[in-house]
């Protein structure tokens, strides 16, 4: 018995994916997000929404039959625009956990700034401080340019927010990228549509205030990141918010410490990004979900989502088992 809880980002129009954004593909285009829902339909999944994963986290149980929940993360106004429009008429709910700057003062995302400044930058490379070392980064053609921003996202998403910044103000400067506002896909969602997404049965957690990766915290900066956020968003919407996603949410980005911050806040249900289904040994506070990005095919979406994935893992771990047994037994 296990539960699935899918991870998105944005959804995006079919016809609408300049080459110099969605560079992580976590938008997916709505026919494919679509045909996704229908799939999980037709598989017999129950959509369950943020009163049952509650329930989860509390009686330490899972419901009965294959039931999966739809996530997104950050706040992107897509998830208004885009999303809400496959999943109203079929009568899913779903939950989206926001970025308190990014919601309530229209910051966009440091992830989406660097991403448009490296990709329109108007110099051939750049040299910048990384780990404590100055690197010079090509910046001659898009693969080039994809992977210097995958450096500099790597490293800042270590940083605490003010310490972050001051990295991407001397790399801005250095670009010499145009001064212009982000993409439409950028855009945060607006208080109005999170009210709507509310009344169409959405349930509203939190991401942080600044999407700072809490193990790099010390736990009275992780309070105050996660603090900030549930109470702006207590404040605006006039409910409860005890739902929390972990920003970049992976093996090493939480610890026990982070925990008991989220605990003595009163959350009581935290999504990592670590793979994998929720089953019966689950911890309330780091549960697993599956990434779905706008590289992933139907099929390969079926694959992830039955579990096949960590199958094949599990079999190829009792694979290289045994052949290390058998060279051991031929060697003595």
């Amino acid at each position: 018995m296990s539960v699935l809880v899918l991870l998105y980002h944005g959804v995006r129009p079919d016809d609408a994916q300049p080459a110099t954004t969605n560079l992580q593909a976590k938008h997916v285009s709505q026919s494919a997000f679509a045909a996704q829902m229908d799939w999980l339909i037709g598989a017999g999944y129950r959509f369950i929404d943020g009163d049952e994963l509650r329930w989860m986290s509390k009686a330490r149980s899972l419901p009965r039959g294959p039931a999966v929940a739809i996530t997104f993360d950050d706040g992107y106004a897509n998830n208004h625009s885009c999303a809400l429009p496959v999943l109203r008429p079929r009568e899913i709910p779903a939950l989206v956990f926001l970025v308190g700057a990014f919601v309530d003062r229209g910051e966009p995302l440091w992830v989406d700034r660097l991403e448009q400044a490296v990709m329109s930058a108007r110099v051939p490379e750049l040299t910048v401080d990384l780990n404590g070392a100055r690197r010079t980064l090509t910046l001659a053609g898009a693969p080039a340019r994809k992977a210097a921003e995958s450096s500099v996202r790597s490293y800042c998403k270590r940083l605490p927010a003010t310490a972050r910044e001051s990295v991407l103000q001397e790399l801005f400067a250095g670009l010499d990228a145009p001064s212009s506002p982000l993409p439409a896909l950028y855009r945060p969602l607006r208080w109005d549509e999170i009210d709507d997404l509310r009344h169409a049965g959405w349930t509203i957690g939190s991401h942080t205030m600044t999407h700072t990766i809490l193990a790099g915290l010390t736990a009275a900066q992780a309070r105050r990141e996660v603090g900030e956020a549930k109470a702006l968003l207590e404040a605006r919407l006039g409910d409860q918010c005890d739902l929390f996603a972990y920003p970049n949410g992976l093996r090493g980005d939480f610890t026990e410490e982070t925990q008991r911050v989220l605990a003595g806040l009163g959350k009581t249900c935290a999504l990592a990004s670590v793979e994998g289904r929720v089953t019966r040994r689950f911890e309330p506070l780091a549960m697993r979900r599956v990434a779905v990005h706008d590289r992933m095919g139907l099929a390969e979406f079926k694959v992830r989502t039955t579990g096949a994935v960590g199958v094949a893992k599990s079999v190829k771990a009792g694979l290289r088992t045994a052949q290390s047994a058998l060279r051991r037994r031929r060697a003595g």
